[in-house]
């Protein structure tokens, strides 16, 4: 793996199951319950001889424990074949058998990987002698709550000495921290995705109790009608595709459909890693359209070796047989990667003559479209220095959706074909640097557009053609850090600019004859901050209460447009128990007007 690794504007990568129930109540308070696990549990393994950092990452999945270490204390070796049942202590061993590495178990039982004390305190091992950003392999909610996992990063002096940070940057908030803030947020992971069976990213919608589904999402007329045939939306809470704010990577992409909304269906299941849901407001922390929550797909930017996918499937009752054939390959060169896929999906359609309770619908209908979809997914990744280090990924996406419908109308019937071709593309470049102390910061550009052309055909006579284009151009700086410590631990604080420019341009033609042309555009201009107070934590926690944590956050966004809107949160975070934890969160959310 490289050096520097990489998670939603983090170093760190994370592999993670959520392992808290979540139980809702009024005034937007929250019970969550972590699970413990036996410690000398045994598990089936089967990790193939590769180099030593996948390996931990792939033990860290399967037995559900924590690994840190720092990245270039690995860098180097290489792992033996593990095929049988074993604890996860004897896995270890026989891992690191090939190494001059041992490991701890901290009172948090997570193992923390180090060179062995022979070799440490000196400068003769060179390949350990430069400081390098901590990958983490996680399968477990955050050990904050235990002093021992919260140790400070490696300093100058102590070249050697292992790097620990168990803080990321996950979905609701800017800044890095190592558990929930005061909105608890679900996360699916690769894991999850496999062994629930999902092929689409529809079918994992739809399995969301968060999200709205009032049918397939893909049929005409049958679930959100908010959404051209073929597309697949995002409706958390029930209040609406619009109110729900769809991010890849954590970043905003260019709505794929002729009424703005972003079409989730247009990202490939193959190469999500993750899927982080926020059921809360958050324009304090994204702006527009954040109003119900947030969905965040984390793709697969550092997967490696190859990873080839084919699935055939269809209905119980015969019809929409569907077709999918997608291959992963990833490598790895050390101080960088690079990850490619592609993905390919065809899906019959089901004619409402196929089911006797639509028999009665004239023919030809559809009840749910024809579609198919070619998606390619680049990301790549290189450590510059030990303080910087350069990301950049890229996506295409190609789609066509055809559907047929009949209807009688004063005895007259009438046929229409529909017709909607997609394209879709977007790149993303930016820089992720250490900055003074525990700061870190990020600067990208983001770039993406998506062309729509929706034809409608009655009685074989073309009369209506509308084409679409949608584009997003966004930069953005951020940093977050430390300011100063007290009792309950350090005062974080995360601060940010943004800005957006989006245009649309429609143009609609009706039995030849153009009806409008838009050419629209408007510019956002973003300032953001977010401060996490610690008043109760490992410093001076008690018996009866555990940590208590405080939260304010606050947006300002001023269009070019129609005017600007300000919004705030405040937050809190009660833990009287390691296993018990109660939250509250009050904000303001808005919605900024279409086009």
């Amino acid at each position: 793996m490289s050096e520097f690794q990489h998670g939603t504007g983090a170093f760190s990568k994370v592999v993670q199951t959520t392992k808290k129930l979540h139980i809702p109540s009024l005034a937007a308070m929250a019970l969550s319950v972590s699970i413990a696990f036996a410690e000398e549990q045994s598990f089936e393994l089967d990790i193939p001889a590769q180099d030593l950092s996948s390996a931990l990452k792939t033990l860290a999945v399967s037995t559900d424990r924590q690994v840190l270490f720092a990245a270039n204390t690995v860098n180097g070796y290489r792992s033996p074949a593990i095929s049988g049942n074993y604890s996860t202590a004897e896995a270890m061993d026989i891992l690191l058998a090939d190494s001059d590495l041992t490991y701890d178990v901290t009172d948090s039982n997570v193992l923390l990987v180090k060179a062995a004390e022979s070799d440490q305190g000196g400068d003769s091992n060179s390949k350990n002698s430069s400081p390098a950003p901590v990958l983490m392999a996680q399968n477990q909610t955050s050990t904050s709550q235990n002093p021992s996992s919260q140790q400070s990063p490696q300093s100058d002096d102590e070249p050697d000495a292992p790097l620990v940070m168990d803080e990321i940057i996950v979905t609701g908030t800017n800044i890095r921290r190592s558990a929930d803030g005061p909105s608890p947020v679900i996360t699916v992971s690769r894991d999850d995705i496999e062994t629930a069976g999902f092929s689409t990213t529809d079918d994992l919608l739809r399995a969301l109790p968060q999200n709205f589904d009032s049918g397939e999402n893909n049929a005409p007329g049958i679930g959100d009608s908010e959404l051209s045939p073929g597309g697949t939306g995002v409706n958390l809470r029930g209040l609406g595709t619009a109110s729900t704010l769809v991010l890849v990577n954590g970043r905003r992409v260019s709505p794929g459909s002729s009424i703005q909304r972003v079409d989730a269906g247009m990202i490939p299941l193959s190469v999500v890693e993750r899927v982080e849901v926020l059921p809360d407001g958050a324009s304090a922390i994204y702006g527009s359209d954040a109003i119900a929550g947030v969905i965040n797909f984390i793709l697969r930017d550092d997967f490696e070796g190859a990873e080839t996918t084919l699935r055939v499937g269809g209905a119980t009752e015969g019809g929409a047989r569907e077709y999918l054939a997608a291959q992963a390959l990833g490598f790895n060169w050390g101080r960088g990667n690079l990850v490619a896929n592609y993905e390919f999906r065809r899906r019959n359609s089901l004619s409402s003559s196929s089911r006797s309770f639509t028999k009665q619908v004239p023919e030809p209908s559809d009840l749910l479209p024809q579609t198919e979809r070619h998606n390619l997914f680049l990301a790549a990744r290189q450590t510059i220095t030990d303080r910087l280090a350069l990301f950049a990924d890229g996506s295409y996406v190609k789609s066509e959706v055809e559907n047929f419908s009949t209807s009688e109308l004063t005895g007259t019937s009438v046929s229409r074909l529909n017709n909607v071709d997609t394209i879709h593309y977007g790149g993303t470049i930016g820089i992720d640097a250490k900055l003074l102390g525990d700061w870190l910061g990020q600067v990208y550009v983001s770039a993406s557009s998506s062309n729509e052309e929706s034809l409608r055909a009655s009685n074989g006579v073309l009369d209506n053609d509308i084409d679409s284009d949608l584009s997003l151009l966004t930069a953005e700086a951020k940093a977050d850090g430390s300011v100063f410590s007290l009792p309950g631990g350090s005062v974080k604080v995360a601060l940010g600019g943004q800005f957006r420019q989006e245009k649309y341009d429609v143009q609609r033609v009706s039995f030849g004859t153009l009806l409008s042309d838009l050419d629209l555009k408007r510019d956002v201009h973003a300032l953001y901050g977010e401060i996490l107070v610690p008043i109760v934590g490992d410093g001076n926690r008690l018996e009866w209460l555990r940590e208590l944590e405080l939260t304010l956050a606050g947006r300002y966004e001023d269009y070019s447009d129609f005017g600007s809107s300000t919004d705030p949160k405040i937050g809190v975070r009660v833990s009287p128990t390691n296993d018990l934890s109660l939250r509250g969160s009050y904000s303001t959310s808005f919605r900024a007007p279409e086009f």
